[in-house]
């Protein structure tokens, strides 16, 4: 974000949240999420208290067709030679080395492609380690299970169904390559994220979180049996991504790309299916 007119002893991350931030803020969530986030931006590096929701679905069956409100045709990348369109659709505040990198372990992007061309909607998988920076913790999926992770759409096509639609055709895709469960979690402070989660998957438990001046965090919250497995690592990732494990691959539309998403818990590859939704 832009830092123009930026005043003597004002940092540029002040200017970004003063102009864009809170604004959004404002719109996804009223005055509470407006004050968690400036208090969580003031004291940034010295203090911040959050919490992180888990999500379960069983991939038991396939959901029901979902439409997005724009024509789409939906990608898996799964290999070095798609890094360029993965590194167009990911959350611009990813390194690249950070996205190649997942792409060599074998993690795959699912990539919602618009009319002309263009990525408009990414989200991962991986059935390796997930980190989880906020708890300072890796989650470890069982066998037959997958982690979700890293979804981001541009703010300009926000709001037109692209993470359900790319979420659905990930679940038939999973499921057909043998998985039994998904994973996931969202941020405490982010209301749209968390209304847009539970209309595919189901709630699991709450963990809070709190950091201090560069320390490891404190994890608090209620064990609940749906969680995750969760393990707290000295030095665990720092993308939010998955790990390294072997494991199986998936075959992505009868495709099998080097190392194709090390899915630790499928049983065998097979063809993900149909790669468009409309």
């Amino acid at each position: 974000m832009a830092t123009t007119g930026r005043g003597p002893g004002v940092e540029p991350g002040v200017i970004d949240w003063r102009r864009g931030e809170a604004w959004r803020a404002w719109h996804e969530g009223g005055a509470a999420v407006v004050a968690v986030r400036c208090l969580n931006h003031v004291l940034a590096h010295r203090v911040e208290l959050g919490s992180t929701t888990f999500f379960r679905r069983e991939l038991v069956e396939d959901p029901p067709p979902s439409a997005a409100g724009m024509d789409i045709t939906i990608y898996p990348a799964a290999s070095l030679m798609d890094a360029r369109l993965v590194l167009q659709g990911c959350d611009p505040s990813r390194p690249a080395a950070v996205v190649l990198e997942r792409l060599r372990r074998g993690d795959v992007c699912f990539l919602a492609i618009d009319a002309r061309g263009r990525p408009v909607h990414s989200d991962w998988a991986t059935g390796s380690l997930g980190h989880v920076p906020e708890l300072a913790m890796d989650l470890i999926p069982r066998r037959g299970e997958v982690y979700l992770y890293d979804a981001f759409s541009p703010p300009e096509v926000r709001g037109r169904r692209l993470f359900g639609v790319v979420l659905d055709h990930m679940f038939c895709s999973l499921r057909a390559a043998g998985f039994r469960a998904a994973y996931s979690y969202v941020r405490g402070d982010s209301p749209v994220g968390l209304q847009s989660a539970c209309k595919r998957l189901r709630p699991v438990g709450t963990l809070w979180y709190l950091r201090l001046a560069g320390h490891r965090p404190l994890v608090f919250g209620r064990r609940a049996p749906g969680l995750p497995e969760l393990l707290r690592r000295d030095a665990g990732r720092r993308d939010g991504g998955g790990g390294g494990m072997d494991g199986h691959v998936l075959l992505v539309d009868g495709v099998r790309p080097p190392r194709a998403l090390a899915l630790a818990g499928a049983r065998r590859g097979r063809t993900a299916g149909e790669a468009s939704a409309r």
